[in-house]
């Protein structure tokens, strides 16, 4: 063969040298050199002769020899000379290039309908996770391109190109079908916490750890349960006239697109078209370069929260501020108000609601409240929504998880809530409560379920609930409740609750969730202490020296208060009826914090955080008092933001962030002043006690070594993110002890100087430094810092721009470490686009040390 014709799979350059011999494989139809292979010449030699297909190391199946592989036959080649092949992509390969005017397997797909296509790519194609960086631009120009022709075009083929743009050169690479997802097990429990970890997805990873929630099995039943949960229309639909070209349309900046997209969950599914949120991030990030900005302007267009002043302040469910809360506190009020006693308090439940409203008067509410927003809702809804389920197709009415979806809803049923009477009358979705004298509850409510009925929607009376504010059940009016609605409940003081929160004093007991804006958990101290009494001294913030993992006695008081200031307002337009005054239970609140806190409320008192500084500063004083100067160095040292970095890290294997349980438990001990170990002899001599702090500065230790090259490799990589390559320990610097500094760049950083640096890393509580630690955070790391520039004093002249790394045990840094982390965080930011560079790497620092 000729090698300047052919490049190796392995290696991907041609070989000149006529002793490097080739070898073909036949599972991937390619061609590699033995040498790159592993294979000696003679092995390749008697492989030739005795006419052996051989295969790579990618095609070889769990490691069983090639002759033992089972093969596809090519249908196409001559029986004489039969060509067989380890996969279905190899095949479709060797068809693509020998018989390219024989049609394939592909193309005898691409005549099925685009739906089944779609299906059966998005069982057997594998997607990328993540799109490489160095691809994202064409990517983005890719996609770019499919957009405008869609944009142009409009017709089928430009469509489809897009939906089969996530698969195309992965279509040939067919894989069997993805097995059905076993039962919940530890196990599988853990690979999915860590795979959502890995996409920095917290929140998905705590519900999979907080619910029981498994996948149901694809059969029969589990398709007449969606059918159920969506329903066909109810009526024949009328829809209103569709919108005409020169309709006013809504339109966004690249700005609003692009923090949409950032808040996409990395980790998410994608759709049928196979296109992920990560790969949207990654196409439209900096390192797409100008065509994050062309892409930015295609993605079709968004919408902005413009009618909340419509909905409010009856709906508080959709462009609300406070909107969970101010419907608790507003029905809390009013059910408390001695005027009210002979009233009643219906709750109210749709059943499946957002999957049961009528798109013609969804639509019809869109064009009239809404019109900038009706030619793409138009375009949404105007026909029903295919879902796919395996290869059967259900027509669904609201499609699922449209971000329009509760102001659609909202729309909808807007006519219906003015039309009622009650004087306390709030919804939020698809909740609603209503409170008035009965008869005109009752009345509200009957009008409620008929005109209800026109839009698709029924009302659930097995949730609803009636309570009397008298507290005592009227068994006439309630008879006539539930001859209206079979099933509905009356509710007790214990037992009424509001979105899941409790309204009154006797269901706070009941209710153990975290929920405390809505709950004053504060008025019983001695069930909250029998809670917190072990999470004392982990109880503070991390910024303030503990672990985050805050006291219910500490944050119930501040929650509610900042929760109570903050709906005032809306409060008051809720029960209009009711004296504008304060929320129920919020003069309460205030005494009890001008005990704690005498004369101390907070400029802004809308927001917890100000109540909560305050509140975590005298709990400080009065609970962490201590007299030792190494603990006051301790505490001191822990309040700096640079101690407490490690334990906001993401803690993931595939970036290096995680801790082994042991490396943890010491860290936490260490911060949090609990014991490490017995006491025993150290090898130096010493006596280590149960806090185990003389290994920090044990001459001995054998920590330190991994952790001083820890700390220089990220250095090195952060500083060649920034474009500017490192060497570790270089030679040629005048040092008359021939001592050499931790790392310099191959590139003048500024004004013609080479950055030089050396870190070092000294104990906060050694016995030389406690004393003045304990008087000022950060001195031994400054001492260190002083002692390292005079020991490069000759480097320093020698017009270096020398910079002391000097960092402590417990979290301090110098202040020119800071400076130079500051430095580098803001150039890696300006060049990847990623805001989190400068927190990542004060994060992997912190973890080193």
């Amino acid at each position: 063969m000729n090698d300047d014709q052919v490049l190796c799979h392995f290696c991907s350059k041609s070989s000149l040298d006529t002793s490097n011999q080739w070898i073909f494989c036949d599972g991937c139809d390619s061609w590699f050199h033995s040498s790159c292979v592993n294979l000696t010449d003679d092995k390749v030699s008697r492989l030739g002769a005795s006419s052996t297909k051989w295969f790579c190391n990618k095609c070889q199946k769990f490691n069983v020899p090639s002759s033992q592989v089972e093969t596809c036959v090519c249908p196409h080649c001559p029986q004489k000379d039969p060509r067989s092949f380890k996969t279905d992509k190899g095949l479709a390969i060797h068809i693509r290039r020998i018989h390219p005017d024989i049609e394939n397997a592909l193309s005898q797909s691409s005549k099925k309908p685009l739906l089944d296509r779609l299906s059966t790519y998005k069982k057997h194609t594998r997607i990328l996770p993540q799109i490489p960086k160095r691809a994202r631009h064409l990517a983005a120009q890719k996609l770019n391109h499919t957009l405008d022709d869609c944009i142009k075009n409009n017709d089928l083929n430009a469509w489809e190109a897009l939906l089969l743009f996530p698969y195309k050169d992965n279509i040939n690479s067919y894989s069997l079908p993805k097995p059905q997802k076993s039962k919940k097990t530890s196990s599988n429990i853990n690979k999915r916490v860590t795979a959502k970890v890995a996409d920095f997805d917290i929140r998905d990873a705590v519900k999979i750890l907080s619910f029981n929630d498994t996948l149901t099995d694809t059969d029969e039943n589990t398709y007449f349960d969606l059918k159920k949960k969506h329903p066909s229309p109810s009526r024949l639909l009328k829809f209103p006239s569709p919108p005409s070209k020169n309709h006013d349309c809504l339109t966004v900046c690249e700005s609003d697109v692009q923090k949409v997209i950032n808040s996409f969950p990395s980790g998410s599914a994608s759709g049928i078209d196979g296109l992920l949120p990560q790969h949207l991030k990654d196409m439209t990030s900096k390192s797409a370069s100008d065509a994050e900005r062309s892409l930015l302007m295609s993605i079709t267009q968004l919408f902005r929260e413009d009618v909340g002043n419509y909905f409010r302040p009856h709906q508080v469910g959709f462009a609300t501020q406070h909107r969970c809360e101010a419907a608790i506190h507003a029905v809390r009020t009013f059910a408390n108000a001695p005027k009210n006693v002979g009233k009643v308090l219906l709750k109210i439940d749709y059943k499946n609601a957002f999957n049961s409203v009528e798109r013609d008067i969804m639509l019809q509410e869109v064009s009239k409240k809404t019109p900038s927003l009706f030619p793409f809702l138009w375009q949404c809804y105007s026909s029903s929504t295919d879902l796919l389920f395996g290869n059967q197709v259900i027509p669904s009415l609201v499609q699922q998880g449209d971000p329009a979806g509760p102001m659609t809803f909202s729309l909808a049923i807007q006519p219906i809530i003015d039309e009622l009477k009650s004087e306390l009358n709030v919804f939020y979705l698809d909740d609603g409560t209503l409170s008035d004298d009965p008869e005109v509850v009752l009345s509200d409510f009957m009008n409620l379920i008929n005109r209800s009925q026109e839009l698709g929607l029924q009302v659930n009376p097995m949730k609803c609930e009636l309570y009397f504010c008298s507290g005592e059940v009227d068994t006439n009016i309630f008879t006539r409740f539930q001859d209206v609605a079979p099933g509905i409940k009356a509710v007790s003081k214990k037992n009424l609750s509001l979105l899941g929160a409790p309204v009154l004093e006797k269901a706070f007991l009941e209710f153990t969730t975290e929920k405390f804006k809505t709950s004053p958990a504060w008025k019983f101290p001695e069930w909250c202490s029998a809670v917190d009494n072990p999470l004392k001294n982990a109880s503070l913030p991390i910024k303030s020296g503990g672990l985050g993992i805050r006291k219910i006695t500490d944050i119930a008081l501040p929650a509610f208060l900042a929760s109570t200031f903050g709906v005032h307002a809306l409060v008051n337009l809720i029960c209009p009826s009711l004296d504008e005054g304060t929320v129920h239970l919020e003069e309460e609140a205030k005494e009890i914090w001008n005990e704690l806190n005498p004369s101390n409320i907070p400029t802004l008192p809308t927001y917890q955080r100000n109540w909560d500084i305050i509140n975590i500063q005298q709990i400080i004083v009065n609970t962490f008092t201590v007299d030792s100067f190494t603990e006051i160095s301790r505490l001191k040292a822990l309040q700096l933001p640079e101690s407490g970095a490690w334990l906001q890290a993401i803690p993931s294997s595939h970036i290096g962030t995680l801790m082994d349980n042991n490396s943890f438990r010491v860290c936490v001990a260490l911060r949090i002043g609990s014991p490490v170990c017995r006491p025993y002899n150290c090898i130096c001599g010493a006596q280590v006690s149960v806090d185990g702090r003389h290994g920090l500065h044990c001459g001995k230790r054998s920590g330190r070594f991994s952790r001083h090259n820890e700390l220089n490799d990220i250095f090195k990589r952060s500083l060649s993110s920034m474009g500017m390559p490192c060497l570790l320990e270089p030679g040629g610097l005048v040092r008359d002890d021939g001592k050499r500094p931790d790392g310099m760049t191959l590139v003048p950083r500024s004004r013609g100087q080479h950055l030089v640096w050396d870190a070092t890393c000294t104990d906060t509580l050694a016995d030389s430094h406690v004393a003045h630690s304990a008087v000022e955070s950060g001195y031994a790391a400054e001492t260190a810092a002083k002692r390292k520039h005079s020991k490069y004093k000759v480097i320093k002249e020698s017009n270096y721009f020398f910079v002391a790394f000097a960092v402590e045990t417990f979290g301090p840094w110098s202040k020119e470490a800071q400076d130079l982390v500051h430095t580098i965080g803001t150039n890696v930011n300006q060049i990847s686009g990623d805001s989190r560079s400068k927190p990542f790497l004060t994060q992997r620092i912190s973890l080193a040390i």
